[in-house]
């Protein structure tokens, strides 16, 4: 007998959606409250920000690929490293791959197996290259984004160390 009121009992209250007859009493919001609206605010600002970064690293991006000599491509990779620097993450939707294929096109002349470097490519270029790659590199570290993240949003440090450490162990 008390299996079958227990199995009563559960069946009932799998029925109702709400386990606490309080919880189904509760009415919504009618308003948008503060702390939404500066929630939106502040992304609409952040969004606005990230389209200004996007237009600063395409328009360089244009610089690199109109260059016709080894001083006016070095300026431009080093821009590129500087902006990428000074911002600690990379733009939104800027992919390595675009990035690389854009400077190998700049670097590299000729179809096939006749393909050479450009006279334009010089050391130093290359030197500006490789610096900017390592620099993209070292933003898309996985440690680098979560302790830019954590800088950003202090309230929220305490699961920045947590994604941390499981990064670490795992």
């Amino acid at each position: 007998m008390s299996g079958a009121l227990l199995l009563g009992t559960i069946s009932a209250s799998l029925v109702s959606p709400f386990p606490n007859p309080s919880i189904a009493a509760q009415s919504y919001l009618t308003e948008p409250t503060t702390d939404f609206l500066e929630e939106q605010q502040r992304t609409a600002e952040l969004k606005k920000q990230q389209i200004n970064i996007r237009k600063i690293w395409d328009s360089i991006i244009e610089e690199i690929k109109a260059s016709d000599s080894p001083a006016t491509t070095e300026a431009a990779l080093k821009k590129l490293n500087k902006l990428l620097a000074t911002i600690e993450t990379i733009p939104t939707g800027v992919k390595k791959l675009d990035l690389v294929k854009t400077c190998r096109a700049q670097k590299f002349e000729g179809q096939g197996r006749k393909v050479r470097i450009k006279k334009t490519w010089t050391k130093d270029v290359e030197i500006a290259y490789e610096a900017l790659i390592q620099q993209f590199n070292r933003q898309a570290n996985p440690k680098n984004i979560v302790s830019a993240f954590k800088m950003n949003n202090p309230t929220i440090a305490h699961f920045a160390d947590r994604e941390i450490n499981r990064f670490n162990s795992g």
